[in-house]
């Protein structure tokens, strides 16, 4: 089967480090004092005042821990102070320090006077899906060709190097074959070189080099070749740079913020005599107060909710730290509850880029789940995994109960997209727009007649379509060669305008678009990103079910993909979407709509219909990635909005 995505994306992600399930433990003194936290991102000397400690007790029966280890610290002057290391998690690299005094001496320790640590340089730029570093994400320094351009080292010696130094090149080979070949070389003349060959697999490596050369103090720049010859034609990722006998100054770290986690067990419930919920809320706490109107919503329609803050959630369960599989063990622990969840809505955008570089903000309000599970691209953002709570969720097709994002990074952002939903849960607007469904296919014949190798899209469109009751009022806007681009695109959006309660696409897509039409068109697609931004469909919202590839993927680093722009977007668009975020065959699309279509137009939640898709695509027992790469943008507790009824009265004359 052909993937309905095109080349014209480098699609990527990160793999997720998982936790086990085991929830923090709360260490807390006789007197009852709260213990507070540090967080750390970067590795260097943390010096608290004893004097700012809000604990109780003497100082030797102080503590710090992290991950539940403790860290021996030396108190002296009036100080704590101890040697603090970031994550190498690659969900974050911010580490969360637990302080407390107990009834218990703690570990201690003497520093030395002077504080060092070994070379290290590393830069996060670029990212490959399909090839994992010695860390366990997909972040890389860059990527070297064989005989191509060299990748640029600035190093900060502290004195010299001297000849037969070793330097550790941590690194993963895309390409498997025998006689890989790296030289290091500086201003010109090379000072060292490795070579090795792949065994029957091909993966993150050390590469070890000895300086034949002894090096300066100060900047020093060291450019790296893959200098392989033969064939296949090599390829390598550059990850880290290490030297581990060069000792380099620790820095002293800026005071830490002392701050309090939460302590309420979730396991007991979402908040103290709360025993459970029908409706889960998790969001990130910047966008708490924008909550309010979905809660009365949800709770108009009979739920009981619980919002969760997400830092809540890792301070119980995987010691204050983020991480995507706390926030699965949570749900898990969750659906224990005296009132289990139905449904669970994350609130919160999400990034593969979870470790930023120092002059990059955190854009992880939410993390994803990702998943190396797609044929095409490898590793993918997973929602639906966090509602797989099987001890193995690669083998559970169907998960254990709906899920739903918001994709938000703004509060602004939160406020629109809650207003659209509440809206749409209580008071959709009356009129006609109820009953329309709008169906968009790609074309199915090429310009000379021969068949588009995805497809046909028409005919899974309109197998979808003849599963609605009748009461609905079906347009259809299927896409040939021979068409004026321009006049399909206008009626198109003129219907779209008009409102209608459920739109479909099945066709090549990727992050900005959906169709690549005539090339030689003013607008070489049917619905393109910025098409967004000009949707006046009001509160005549549809649900989106976009049954291609890449158009619903909110966790690209650098991309917006255009279903997460019309859900943001103010005064139209949609309200909630079934959308990719991978590839996909449209064998497994016209499963996936034989499910959901069905459920939709009887009155299931989007949810609900979401998991009536996965369990037809199940039945199959084919393309099952797409049970792993399709999730919901919006509120899984939305519905079609129920038909205008029409009052037809006869008509008298007198």
């Amino acid at each position: 089967m052909v993937r309905t995505c095109g080349s014209l994306l480098l699609f990527v992600f990160v793999l997720v480090w998982a936790l086990p399930c085991v929830p923090a433990r709360v260490y807390a003194s006789s007197s009852d004092a709260r213990p507070f936290v540090v967080r750390v991102t970067r590795l260097g000397l943390v010096v608290i005042p004893l004097a700012t400690l809000p604990t109780a007790g003497l100082p030797n029966l102080i503590h710090i821990r992290r991950q539940g280890i403790e860290v021996p610290i030396q108190i002296s002057d009036g100080e704590i102070q101890f040697i603090a290391q970031p994550s190498d998690s690659p969900a974050t690299s911010e580490a969360v320090y637990w302080v407390t005094s107990e009834s218990t001496l703690g570990a201690r320790i003497t520093l030395p006077a002077v504080l060092t640590a070994p070379l290290v340089w590393e830069r996060d730029q670029v990212y490959q899906s399909t090839a994992l570093s010695t860390r366990g994400d997909r972040w890389f320094a860059g990527e070297l060709r064989a005989q191509g351009a060299t990748l640029p080292i600035t190093l900060s010696l502290p004195r010299g190097v001297a000849a037969g130094t070793l330097v550790e090149l941590a690194l993963t080979p895309i390409v498997r074959r025998a006689g890989h070949q790296l030289q290091l070389w500086h201003q010109g003349e090379l000072v060292g070189a490795a070579s090795w060959d792949d065994g029957a697999t091909s993966g993150p490596r050390i590469a070890a080099i000895t300086l034949n050369r002894a090096l300066p103090a100060g900047d020093v720049t060291l450019d790296l070749a893959l200098t392989s010859t033969g064939t296949p034609e090599d390829a390598v990722l550059i990850d880290q740079l290490r030297m581990p006998s060069v000792a380099v100054p620790l820095p002293l770290l800026p005071t830490p913020t002392l701050a309090t986690p939460a302590l309420h067990d979730l396991r007991s419930g979402p908040a103290p005599g709360q025993a459970g919920a029908t409706s889960l809320i998790i969001s990130h706490s910047d966008f708490l107060p924008a909550l309010a109107p979905l809660v009365a919503a949800h709770q108009a329609r009979g739920h009981t909710v619980a919002v969760i803050d997400v830092q809540h959630i890792y301070d119980v369960f995987s010691f204050g730290e983020r991480s995507p599989e706390a926030i699965r063990n949570f749900i898990r622990a969750a659906m224990s509850w005296q009132l289990a969840p139905r449904s669970v809505l994350l609130v919160g955008a999400g990034n593969v880029r979870m470790r930023p570089q120092a002059n990059q903000g955190d854009i992880t309000f939410i993390p994803p789940y990702l998943i190396d599970s797609d044929p095409k691209y490898g590793e993918i953002a997973c929602d639906s995994c966090y509602a797989r709570l099987s001890t193995n969720l690669r083998t559970q097709v169907v998960p254990d109960l709906p899920i739903g994002r918001l994709p938000v990074h703004t509060l602004a952002e939160a406020h629109i997209v809650v207003a659209k939903t509440v809206q749409a849960l209580i008071a959709p607007p009356s009129g006609t727009w109820r009953q329309t469904m709008l169906a968009i296919a790609d074309n199915d014949l090429e310009l000379n007649g021969t068949p588009d190798q995805a497809g046909p899209f028409s005919t899974t469109a309109d197998a979808a379509l003849a599963a609605l009751p009748d009461t609905y009022r079906l347009e259809r806007f299927f896409y040939t060669p021979q068409a004026d681009t321009t006049a399909f695109r206008q009626r198109l959006f003129q219907a779209w305008d008009a409102g209608a309660a459920m739109l479909m696409y099945t066709g090549h897509a990727s992050l900005w678009q959906w169709a690549w039409t005539n090339p030689d068109a003013a607008t070489p697609h049917l619905v393109g990103l910025y098409d967004a931004d000009a949707r006046t469909n009001g509160a005549r919202l549809p649900i989106l079910l976009a049954m291609t590839c890449l158009s619903g993927n909110w966790a690209n680093p650098t991309l917006q993909p255009i279903d997460e722009r019309l859900l943001l977007r103010v005064g139209g668009g949609t309200v909630a979407s079934l959308s990719p975020l991978g590839s996909g065959v449209q064998r497994g699309h016209t499963q996936l709509l034989a499910g959901v279509v069905p459920a939709l137009g009887a009155g299931s939640t989007l949810g609900a219909a979401h998991l009536a898709g996965l369990k037809a695509l199940a039945a199959t027992g084919r393309d099952l990635d797409l049970a792993f790469s399709f999730g919901i943008l919006g509120d899984p507790e939305l519905t079609l909005p129920a038909p205008t009824q029409a009052i037809y009265l006869p008509l008298t004359t007198r």
